[in-house]
């Protein structure tokens, strides 16, 4: 995997959030793309065993049609494991009740229709305003997009053909030893 967007992540850009407690970069931005260092002990990937979880999904949900964050590229080495972002345009959710408590009803209709789309598709997660990016147009609000996929369930709509081909096609190398059997069952 690419060793420069590695270099590039410890040494460039505008940090945007911290691990937690800590001085280590999390999520950056750079030439206008965003750079996210995994959290290899969040339960959703610490109990999947496949470190590129996050993009894994974030992946299956675009080519299911939902609205989700464009993977660029992931990349890892000895230290870390990340993955990059073209960058979201819009607001996020929680900034955007702050600013005008008024959005409250279509913010959180649009939150529950993407659970709902999401479930659809295999992926059960909570769709916190803090973890959605709204796009408004005149005052209203036309779309959202999911940013956060670290905590995560599956349900059986879950088409685990499509992440294997995924995990193949980008070359998301994971030791079987590490992945639990129910997943190893699912990715033969």
């Amino acid at each position: 995997m690419n060793e420069n967007l590695i270099q590039k992540f410890k040494t460039e850009g505008v940090t945007v959030k911290y691990f937690d407690d800590t001085n280590i970069p999390k999520i950056k931005i750079i030439d206008g793309k965003w750079y996210k260092a995994i959290e290899q002990d969040k339960s959703s990937v610490s109990k999947s065993g496949l470190i590129f979880l996050e993009p894994l999904l974030m992946i299956y949900a675009a080519k299911k049609g939902l609205s989700s964050p464009k993977v660029l590229a992931i990349a890892m080495d000895n230290e870390i494991a990340l993955f990059i972002t073209e960058e979201i345009n819009g607001i996020n959710g929680k900034a955007l009740l702050t600013s005008n408590p008024n959005y409250q009803i279509e913010l959180e209709t649009e939150a529950e229709n993407l659970r709902k789309q999401y479930e659809n598709i295999g992926i059960v997660r909570q769709m916190k305003l803090k973890d959605l990016v709204f796009q408004v147009e005149n005052g209203q609000i036309i779309g959202a997009v999911p940013t956060d996929f670290e905590r995560v369930k599956y349900n059986n709509k879950m088409d685990w053909n499509e992440i294997k081909e995924i995990i193949s096609d980008w070359h998301m190398l994971y030791s079987s030893e590490n992945v639990p059997n129910w997943v190893q069952a699912k990715l033969k």
